[in-house]
């Protein structure tokens, strides 16, 4: 049983509409109750009913002479007979009026919804009588509100898949864990909520009663605890709640925990506010009711009004004397008004509903139910008795619920997903379009097929249940569904299901959003290959290639049998491959040697590209002499050259091999790669397995720096010299310094580790001056002792361009402690790095030092004339030389379209008012042809290697096309890149 209470006041005021004695308006007020639409009784001070109107004896099935003598609790069922007995008790002692909630019993033992609201009657000297009710049922507004609750828990379900509020509180009533939705309703983080107690976080009138029920609830006296509080949130605002508490207990049955699951009762609140506005005609039968009764004559005109008008419209009774109560009514409810008034007045008794808006006091116009009932023939009356309602929240409430649903419908059939809902049996409830379209299905196939039917092999339905039946620690379920497509094609659909729940928490069915994933998760895939996979030679990369060695190392140390071997291999002189060749025929050259690598390897064995021209082994189940084995085959595998284009190319490479143990991956492949610089360094084409003592990268870069040092202190920089050729007379006309270091006990130095360790040291600098100072006094000893003329030149490379105020200090102090013209300097510049030369250029113009721009390659020189900017880019240098790049030169033998190229190279070098050159001349054809394109110098192979400058001159001459000798060096019998040195 229900009951809201309210204090008793003091009788305001009435508002007669004429003058009328005490008797009259009794009078009156009795027909008024006599033919009131509502059940009005009185009672005796014990509760016996002394007199009901006709109504009361309908409301019960009744009749009204059958009701006097009995009492009032043969109204209500059994169970509520107490409570009414107890109520009528408080108003008659006159603690306070009260209106009441419960259920009516009717003849035939149905029961009711209904309202009464209970006022004491008092003789003229203020001693109770009795009480008088008003009752009414209510059925029809309690069954409103319940459908308006289910219909808010269905769209809430619906629509807002997320989990119900909820936190772990410890014995104390601690939090130890909330989710996001109890976070996010309080306006805290689930961070900042661990910790406290739950008491801080309800109402400052209520934490008592949280601890009260927590220790009834720990020490047994409640099974669980369900009860409604303030929450307060972060920023003090209060929100109403309804909060279940659940112990968790041990094997001994002691609470170790309290499982809280929270509800925010806001909606439900403003649902009850609204429904409390149709319960309010009850209460306006009183003197502080806000329901309104009306008393009009046969003309329409008000005689009588209840002083509640002021509270509900605004007027005041006497503003509203004798005009029409047409007045009110908004023109747009007027149809059928006289109709419907014309039959209430034809028959005496008769009853007229309507729900049409009148006009507040301030011009608002407000939603009223209102009943007529014809009481002309009652002399006391003699007019049409109107009951007026309010029930604008109603109205409004329930057009936004219908514009709710039509704005869900519209987002669901609008949104990108396909959604469907599906009962406990599997029958489709609910279906977008979206849905049929991802699907390639008719909307009737859908909901004909049911979910079992769409998804065979993921039943969303029992998924949703699943969720459900853990709810709400759980989130929706989440997984890929594969589907056949009626067009014939697989598809990879994403199911997120979660429960479609009533306002108990009852899994009504579920509720699943379909996406098709099919090109994301075949994205997915290739991008998980590229992420593993080399992507030009398709080898497993190094992030794979260390994941499966961690693997095979922990397979070996498990079963203790055999060995693993890592081999880390490196390709000789690849770098003279892409600046030969160029970078195409480099790529081609790394997919041919990864093709002959897995020829070459057992099957079991893994085979990976680590990055650049490096490449590795995993050898499982291998000792040493398998990783000898394995080595030597793949060293045979190369025997035979590369044919690429039709050029056959060598291709040789060092090998270094480590075995287990150790077990760590990086540590075997380490010690690999440390045995494989040991090869590099002691001879090319090695194949060095690691022992204790051989020294890693980190101490042979040291080594080599403190080489550098060494050199640089003893001011004996090691260089070798190529000759340049005049390609019409034969003769030497110029030497190119190149970095070329046998160290005794380093071995073989190339050029770029040498640079590279000294750049490292912070030497760069001083070893270019160094070769600088070098190459130069190299050149004035030669030219002194008459080997060379004195119009030879040197060229050095200052690439990659350092510091171009500190390069140009370089160039200007090696120029100053050597007797040798500026002009017999050439300094050496990439084609790609002539925009950075720029700068450098600028210091260098005034001392007379020329320019040799080298790698002039295709890409750079068409039959055109020049790529776009590089004239202008040239015309900013003192451009001694061109050098035509090693690549266009070897196309002269067999590309109709080389000589052209070399032609068109040669008309540049003129235009930017340099000479021009050639590298990589290795035939006599090839100089020939440059020759008759007007090429004036080379250097290659026809002419020897680079040597040191006392044997500059040895050699003999090679046919030229007058006849006259030149220099030749040793016969050039190095593989192809050693030129690097």
């Amino acid at each position: 049983m229900e009951a809201h209470r309210e204090g008793a006041r003091s009788d305001p005021p009435s508002f007669p509409v004429s003058e009328m004695s005490s008797q009259e308006q009794a009078a009156l007020l009795g027909d008024i109750a006599a033919t009131s639409p509502d059940g009005v009784l009185a009672t005796d001070p014990d509760g016996r009913i002394l007199w009901t109107n006709h109504m009361t004896g309908r409301l019960f099935g009744l009749d009204a002479d059958e009701l006097p003598g009995r009492p009032i609790t043969d109204l209500v069922p059994e169970q509520a007979r107490a409570g009414l007995l107890d109520l009528h008790g408080h108003v008659v002692a006159g603690e306070h009026t009260d209106s009441l909630l419960t259920s009516g019993l009717r003849r035939d033992g149905s029961v009711f919804d209904l309202w009464a609201v209970l006022g004491v009657r008092r003789d003229t000297h203020g001693q109770p009588l009795g009480i008088s009710m008003v009752l009414r049922d209510v059925t029809e507004q309690v069954r409103l509100r319940r459908e308006l609750a289910a219909a808010v828990a269905r769209s809430q379900a619906r629509f807002d898949r997320s989990a119900h509020p909820q936190a772990l509180l410890d014995s104390e009533g601690r939090i130890v864990e909330v989710n996001d939705a109890a976070a996010e309703l309080l306006g805290w983080t689930p961070a900042e909520l661990v910790g406290r107690h739950s008491a801080e976080l309800v109402h400052s009138a209520e934490p008592a009663e949280v601890l009260r029920r927590l220790d009834d609830l720990r020490g047994g006296a409640l099974r669980s605890a369900s009860y409604e509080a303030a929450g307060v949130c972060k920023d003090g605002t209060k929100i109403p709640l309804l909060i279940d508490v659940t112990p968790v207990r041990d094997d001994e049955g002691n609470a170790y925990e309290f499982a809280a699951f929270v509800e925010d009762l806001r909606e439900i609140r403003a649902a009850e506010r609204r429904l409390s506005s149709q319960e309010a005609f009850f209460r306006g039968l009183h003197r502080e009711a806000s329901d309104v009764t009306l008393v009009a004559d046969v003309t329409g005109s008000l005689r009588y009004i209840t002083p509640s008008v002021t509270q509900v419209l605004g007027y005041g009774p006497e503003q509203l004397r004798d005009i029409p109560a047409t007045s009110l009514v908004h023109p747009d409810d007027m149809s059928g008004q006289d109709e419907r008034r014309r039959h209430v007045l034809q028959v005496p008794g008769a009853r007229a509903r309507d729900t049409i808006r009148f006009r507040d006091v301030e011009g608002r116009w407000r939603w009223f139910d209102t009943t007529a009932t014809n009481c002309v023939d009652d002399p006391d009356i003699a007019g049409i008795v109107i009951s007026l309602r309010e029930v604008t929240p109603e109205i409004e409430a329930q057009k936004a619920l219908r514009d709710s649903e039509a704005r869900y419908r519209a987002i669901a059939e609008t949104a990108q997903e396909g959604i469907l809902a599906v009962s406990p049996e599997g029958d489709t409830l609910f279906a977008n379009e979206r849905l049929a379209e991802i699907l390639g299905l008719s909307m009737e196939q859908v909901y004909a097929l049911g979910g079992s039917g769409i998804f065979p092999s993921a039943d969303v339905g029992q998924a949703a249940r699943r969720v459900g039946a853990r709810r709400p620690q759980t989130t929706p379920e989440r997984s890929d569904v594969p589907y056949h497509h009626p067009d014939g094609t697989d598809r990879v659909l994403l199911v997120s299901a979660s429960p479609l729940t009533g306002a108990d928490g009852t899994v009504l069915g579920s509720l699943a959003m379909v996406s098709d994933v099919t090109e994301q998760r075949a994205a997915e895939e290739t991008l998980r290959r590229q992420a593993l996979h080399d992507p030009l030679t398709g080898l497993p990369n190094r992030l794979l290639f260390v994941d499966r060695l961690t693997l095979a190392a922990a397979r070996q140390q498990r079963t203790e049998h055999g060995a693993i071997a890592v081999l880390f291999l490196d390709l000789d002189h690849f770098k003279g491959v892409n600046d030969t060749h160029g970078h195409q025929i480099g790529d081609r050259v790394l997919v041919e040697v990864a093709g002959r690598l897995e020829q070459a390897v057992r099957a079991t064995d893994t085979v990976a590209r680590l990055g650049g021209d490096e490449f590795a082994v995993i050898c499982e189940g291998a000792d040493a002499a398998t990783a000898a084995l394995v080595s030597s085959r793949i060293q045979q595998a190369f025997k035979a050259p590369l044919a690429l284009d039709g050029v056959g190319l060598e291709v040789s490479m060092s090998i270094g091999v480590a075995l287990s143990p150790p077990h760590q991956a990086e540590d075997l492949l380490r010690l690999a790669d440390m045995a494989m610089y040991q090869a590099k360094a002691t001879a090319r084409g090695r194949v060095v397995t690691y022992a204790e003592g051989l020294p890693d990268g980190k101490t042979r870069r040291l080594g080599v720096v403190r080489a550098v040092r060494e050199a640089l202190d003893d001011h004996a920089v090691p260089l070798r010299y190529e000759p340049v050729v005049d390609l019409r007379s034969g003769g030497l006309t110029g030497m190119r310094a190149r970095l070329h270091w046998e160290h005794p006990i380093l071995g073989l130095l190339r050029g770029t580790e040498v640079s590279t360790a000294a750049e490292s040291a912070g030497l760069a600098l001083d070893l270019l001056e160094a070769m600088l100072s070098t190459a130069l006094r190299d050149l004035g000893d030669l030219s002194a002792g008459g080997t060379v003329s004195p119009d030879t030149f040197v060229a050095v490379s200052i690439s990659p361009i350092a510091s171009e105020r500190r390069t140009a200090l370089c160039v200007e102090r090696a120029l100053s402690a050597s007797d040798a013209p500026p002009h017999r300097l050439l300094v050496e510049v990439d084609e790609s790095e002539v925009g950075q030369a720029r700068d450098l250029a600028r210091g260098l113009r005034d001392l007379g030092v020329g320019f040799l721009v080298s790698g002039m390659s295709g890409g750079a020189v068409r039959a055109t004339g020049v790529r776009a900017g590089l004239r202008e880019q040239l015309a900013d240098l003192p451009v001694s030389c061109l050098e035509l790049d090693r690549s266009v030169v070897e196309r002269l033998t067999d590309d109709v379209d080389g000589v052209a190229l070399a032609r068109s190279f040669t008309e540049l070098a003129a235009a930017a008012g340099a000479s021009s050159s050639a590298e990589g001349v290795a035939t006599e054809q090839q100089a020939a042809l440059l020759r008759e394109a007007g090429c004036a110098r080379a250097r290659g192979p026809l002419w020897g290697p680079a040597v040191p400058a006392d044997r500059i001159a040895e050699g003999r001459p090679p046919t030229t096309a007058d006849g006259t000798g030149g220099i030749v060096g040793e016969a050039d019998e190095r593989r192809i890149g050693e030129s690097d040195g």
